[in-house]
């Protein structure tokens, strides 16, 4: 049985299999669409992992044995978390000495059953986990490390413990916004900026879809009435891929809305879009153009935008009604005690960094 800080003999010569794991809101916005090894914060990430192999003069990984992705530490399906758990048990049964690794234990996962199910059979198969952070060992059936085994299961589960405090909070929070009438995702951009309003685009170009298509590209069809919808609209219209979200969204309207209540939606979303058009900022999280100037009407934009979203995005659910004319005229008195948390947040940073400059 080993004690704390103490590991087997046969540690120093095991062959590792690290697995590296950064949520979302961890990736550096500069690793943006690179492969999750080339990442800044990955590529740190093992190096950390490394160094803490080193501190013990461990073997390094080999480049085969090395798995990293980006991904939730609640999803059991995570593939190269899957792969690394395969290939610990590979070099297992090829008669290896085996140890996983990762640099915290909140890595190896967020969920409490998730990390249980993958843990069991390795500890029974005789690999244990280490994490180089605090050098926690959990030990295997075959040699126990009850202690270490302790500290790096409390480790664990205050990882899960917090990963589901937070999203109770969220789904508290979009519970609470959805009886406010708030939408608690964002809703798709009104393209206050396109060249014509894309959804009369839209509906004087839907007779495009029943004619017949050519091999030129000159005919009709549901690509040439995308691409008609966009190149209309351009330069700040939507993209061809947008179209075709407009028209599973203009599906559901024309099923849930009768013509009476499909006009009132119409001429709400035109008022709303010609408010953000001289607030001059398009607040929608999918803005292809967020402000033609100085977005100095940003607040006003944003808060509007979460109190009329919802309604524009789904009129036929009850939760979700239009913003009344005195109702609008408060959120633009009081933009910011209309916000919600994060963007209050984001205008006590901004509006903090333009008070500290306008100093000097």
């Amino acid at each position: 049985m080993t004690q704390l800080g103490e590991y087997p003999k046969w540690a120093q010569k095991a062959e590792h299999v690290v697995y590296l794991r950064i949520s979302d809101k961890d990736q550096a916005k500069a690793d943006k669409g690179k492969p999750p090894m080339e990442m800044s914060t990955i590529q740190r990430q093992l190096a950390r992992a490394k160094a803490g192999l080193k501190s013990k003069k461990w073997k390094q990984p080999k480049k085969a044995h090395i798995f990293g992705e980006v991904g939730t530490g609640r999803n059991a399906k995570r593939k190269q978390w899957l792969a690394a758990q395969a290939k610990a048990f590979e070099l297992k049964a090829k008669g290896k000495d085996v140890i996983f690794t990762v640099t915290e234990a909140s890595r190896f996962g967020r969920d409490i059953d998730v990390i249980v199910e993958a843990w069991a059979p390795m500890f029974r198969a005789g690999i244990p986990i280490f994490e180089t952070q605090k050098g926690l060992w959990t030990g295997t059936a075959q040699e126990p490390a009850p202690f270490q085994k302790f500290m790096f299961v409390q480790a664990a589960l205050q990882g899960a413990f917090e990963s589901d405090v937070k999203s109770l909070k969220g789904k508290e929070s979009a519970d609470v916004s959805r009886e406010q009438g708030i939408k608690p995702s964002s809703a798709a951009s009104l393209f206050p900026f396109a060249r014509i309003d894309p959804l009369e685009a839209f509906l004087d170009n839907i007779h495009i879809i029943g004619l017949p298509t050519k091999r030129d590209g000159s005919g009709g069809g549901p690509t040439a009435f995308k691409r008609t919808v966009s190149t209309t609209t351009a330069p700040h219209g939507p993209k061809v891929a947008a179209v075709e979200s407009m028209r599973k969204r203009e599906a559901l309207r024309r099923k849930h809305l009768s013509a009476e209540e499909y006009q009132e939606w119409k001429e709400y979303r035109q008022l709303i879009r010609n408010l953000l058009a001289d607030l001059d900022y398009d607040p929608s999280a999918h803005a292809p153009l967020k402000t033609q100037g100085d977005g100095k009407n940003r607040w006003k934009a944003s808060a509007l935008w979460r109190y009329a979203g919802g309604y524009l995005a789904e009129p036929w659910l009850d939760n979700y009604r239009q913003v009344t004319n005195e109702e609008i005229q408060d959120i633009m008195d009081d933009p910011v005690f209309h916000l919600s948390d994060k963007d209050k947040d984001r205008h006590r940073v901004i509006v903090g960094k333009r008070k500290k400059k306008s100093r000097w």
